[in-house]
């Protein structure tokens, strides 16, 4: 069985007739099961967090490359949504893979997230020194967004931690 959902939004910013300009955003989610007794619609974990960190991934890239700074910006603070758009997931999954030890494996994931906060500021100025601009800043991290899309497609918190 498959399921999935779609949500489109159209927004006009101008609809001048020599310059009609559309903004778009869409959302999808979608699953699969093997037979009707594990169906559930609303287990979408792992489509919310490859869509978001792919979506992080693409604002960072476009960022780099629109020459406007409104764009720029806009481009910004679609990857800063798109990675709260998972974290609910995030924090579901992390409790689920973890079993009993639930609440270890969220302590863990909250450490992990501080020390890339705190290592941030620095990694950031020492790609822009190495590189020239902050271009090599943005590349990173959605380099980083994309490998965690990938990290998204094995991960199975229905099946329980090795004992």
């Amino acid at each position: 069985m498959f399921n999935k959902y779609t949500l489109e939004l159209r927004y006009p910013f101008t609809t001048n007739p020599s310059s009609t300009i559309y903004g778009l955003t869409f959302f999808e989610a979608a699953n699969g099961w093997y037979n009707y007794s594990d169906y559930n619609p609303f287990r979408l974990r792992r489509s919310v967090g490859v869509g978001g960190f792919l979506l992080g991934a693409t604002g960072y890239t476009a960022a780099i490359h629109v020459h406007s700074p409104g764009a720029a910006i806009a481009f910004l603070a679609l990857a800063s949504g798109a990675h709260d758009l998972t974290l609910p997931v995030l924090w579901a999954t992390t409790t689920d893979a973890g079993g009993r030890f639930g609440g270890t494996a969220s302590g863990f994931v909250n450490f992990a997230s501080t020390l890339s906060g705190m290592l941030a500021p620095l990694t950031a100025a020492g790609l822009e020194r190495a590189f020239g601009s902050f271009h090599a800043v943005f590349y990173a991290a959605a380099g980083l967004y994309v490998l965690g899309a990938g990290l998204w497609l094995i991960i199975e918190p229905r099946e329980p931690p090795p004992s």
